[in-house]
């Protein structure tokens, strides 16, 4: 006779034992993602590239706007140790040793020296390096051909920098003349500059591949006219140096200048009241102009 099997519940142990068997097999049968869980990832991913975009571009942009200023802090602290070092006479915003005036002898101090004759210009008015090596601070610059261009510049050129055509000037008229004369204003000298830690002295000019900075940087100083551009490559801010060595990101007051400086070129006369070209007067030549 066959006895009956007699049912029992596992013990506490075996239980435990089946539990994880399941859970196993539950995990194993679930080995990826489902459609909807793939887009909530992916939609994650995107949301977080998106904010370190936003945070990263503003810190981008400061550093680069950094490294400008710090270019052309070196560029004006060069200009002084060249003034100390000759007399005081402040160095030539001219960008080649020709005399803007016939019968004038030849500027001896132009700060970069493009022109066809030294091989520092090519005929279609593209700048070489060597312009900055024949230029009289080269020197003082430590021969570092990065501190003339700004990081900011999109173009191919080798120097994104002019100087303040009313710094470093003298008269012409006469044979004895060595400089550009601005506007009646002689400036030789350091004594010339009467406050320094408001004069301009380097600026951002002119955009456009390859595109070449002819002299030094001027705005009419009477009239609300750009007769040379600034670069504004960072938002609306123009970068500058002072005579002094000090620097300075300026915002441009009137927004649709960049625009129409763009669209029309040099000599564009701003529409009064003409906030931007006030604030640009304001650094050319303080106490003088």
């Amino acid at each position: 006779m066959t006895m009956p099997t007699t049912l029992r519940s596992p013990s506490p142990v075996r239980a435990r034992q089946n539990r994880r068997v399941h859970a196993r097999d539950c995990r194993q049968t679930r080995m990826g993602f489902t459609l909807i869980e793939m887009l909530v990832v992916v939609g994650i991913v995107v949301l977080i590239i998106g904010l370190v975009a936003v945070v990263l571009s503003p810190m981008r942009e400061s550093a680069l706007r950094t490294k400008c200023l710090s270019n052309q802090r070196q560029i004006s602290l060069a200009c002084t140790a060249y003034a100390t070092d000759n007399a005081s006479r402040w160095v030539s915003p001219r960008t080649d040793k020709m005399s803007p005036e016939a019968g004038a002898q030849k500027i001896t101090n132009p700060w970069v020296n493009a022109h066809p004759t030294e091989g520092t210009l090519t005929s279609q008015g593209v700048e070489l390096k060597g312009s900055l090596e024949k230029g009289v601070l080269w020197t003082y610059m430590d021969q570092n051909y990065e501190a003339y261009r700004s990081p900011q510049d999109g173009s191919n050129r080798v120097r994104s920098y002019s100087l303040n055509a009313f710094v470093g000037v003298g008269a012409a008229g006469t044979k004895k003349a060595d400089d550009l004369y601005v506007f009646g204003k002689k400036t030789i000298v350091m004594s010339a500059v009467k406050q320094p830690s408001r004069t301009l002295c380097t600026i951002c000019e002119g955009w456009g591949d390859d595109y070449y900075n002819g002299e030094g940087w001027v705005i009419h100083p009477t009239l609300p006219q750009w007769i040379d551009l600034p670069a504004v490559w960072d938002g609306n801010r123009i970068n500058i140096s002072l005579c002094d060595g000090s620097v300075e990101s300026l915002q441009i007051l009137w927004p649709k200048l960049v625009t129409n400086m763009y669209n029309y070129g040099n000599w564009y006369s701003e529409p009064s009241p003409s906030p931007s070209w006030s604030v640009m007067r304001q650094y050319l030549l303080p106490g003088d102009v």
